[in-house]
């Protein structure tokens, strides 16, 4: 049973790539014409600016392409309505559970697809700008200082990155879950799940801002507490506290996301 369930999401998973595709050559294209109007557009002469400038309109580029990959996000629980694409390939019914994770499985390859393409794109673009012999210098450079900046810091690094992963699995739950709200109604379905979703980062926001009250858990931003010797994003309690949190909220919309759906199946 578990053999034929992890087939099952197997399948949904490549199908949801397969539906991702086309977005996603739409998506390498616009990084492909963004670093090509990079390298014709900047002008300055000094390297260190000139990495500046390509530093920051890269950012923008990778920031408006995770835009896209949100947005895009919103249409891929509708489309098994529109398409009923699912019974087609599928012999047998399947959950919601199955459903949602393997569109989560989904969504974080595609962004971790495009976020190394990007980075690659980066590297090109340095390199045929500033020249290689420039940016292997600052390479080194960079890796002279950020190994005493990683080795000192890396506590914080960790914390960042999986506080960020999490962050990101709870906002795409959050989004599928007010799409399955927004399909429960005929009318006004896209500006339903546009309410709910507000509606629901608001109760999420409330829920840790008065849980961390009651725990006596206070943000060092909130108490205007400067680190000085060393960088502390928060401390390790702050970290536990909030990721557990994120995982029970989560959950809890995961699993209300997938009963709504099998219900509006059923119907």
């Amino acid at each position: 049973m578990k053999n034929s369930n992890f087939k099952k999401l197997m399948m949904l998973f490549k199908k949801d790539l397969m539906n991702l595709k086309f977005e996603s050559l739409i998506l390498l294209g616009l990084i492909v014409v963004g670093y090509s109007l990079i390298i014709f557009r900047v002008q300055a002469t000094d390297d260190m600016m000139k990495a500046a400038i390509i530093g920051n309109l890269s950012f923008l580029l990778f920031l408006g392409t995770l835009l896209i990959i949100f947005i895009r996000s919103f249409s891929l629980v509708s489309s098994e309505w529109k398409n009923n694409t699912l019974y087609m390939i599928m012999p047998l019914p399947v959950k919601g559970k199955s459903i949602f994770l393997s569109k989560i499985l989904a969504i974080t390859t595609q962004t971790v697809v495009i976020s190394g393409v990007s980075l690659a794109f980066l590297t090109i673009v340095w390199t045929s700008i500033i020249g290689l012999s420039e940016v292997q210098e600052m390479l080194n450079a960079f890796m002279i200082n950020s190994s005493e900046f990683f080795s000192e810091y890396k506590g914080e690094i960790t914390k960042v990155i999986i506080t960020g992963f999490f962050s990101f699995i709870s906002l795409i739950v959050t989004v599928f879950f007010s799409s399955v709200v927004g399909r429960m109604f005929k009318k006004m379905s896209g500006f339903i799940t546009f309410i709910t979703f507000l509606l629901t980062n608001y109760v999420i926001a409330k829920i840790t801002s008065i849980t961390y009250k009651f725990s006596g858990i206070e943000s060092s931003i909130q108490n205007g507490t400067s680190v000085e010797a060393s960088i502390e994003i928060f401390s390790t309690q702050q970290f536990w506290f909030y990721n557990i949190l994120t995982i029970i909220v989560t959950l809890g919309l995961f699993f209300a996301t997938t009963y709504l759906y099998d219900k509006k199946v059923e119907l």
